[in-house]
């Protein structure tokens, strides 16, 4: 539990942390791979005999920063922008997480990963 936490701390470090334009997208990769292999391992140990103690809501908050991961990859990969509606909604406070591939949601994500990390 703890080697997929840590995983996608430096996973949303990449991509949260810098501009979309400056984003290293080797790196991002590489560790989109290492993120993607624990919460595999994850599964794998939640499923057995032990996985008891792993909840079920830590586990699909996981996958949630997978999939937030992977669509702010694809958008700076595939220089593929912001339409106006979406900018709108980036610009206003408390709105950006609502938009798929963005680093707001993102953060949201990783944040609600940490919020059930903590409850265990």
């Amino acid at each position: 539990m703890m080697n997929s936490f840590l995983a996608a701390k430096a996973l949303v470090r990449a991509e949260a942390s810098v501009d979309m334009d400056k984003m290293d997208l080797t790196k991002v990769t590489e560790l989109l791979s290492v993120y993607e292999k624990s919460i595999n391992e994850l599964e794998d140990f939640a499923a057995g005999p032990q996985g008891g103690r792993i909840d079920s809501f830590y586990v699909k908050s996981a996958k949630d920063v997978l999939v937030s991961a992977k669509g702010l990859m694809r958008r700076v990969r595939d220089k593929t922008g912001f339409d106006q509606g979406e900018q709108m909604m980036l610009s206003q406070p408390g709105a950006g997480w609502m938009i798929e591939g963005s680093q707001p949601r993102l953060i949201r994500d990783f944040n609600q990963l940490v919020d059930n990390y903590n409850r265990m």
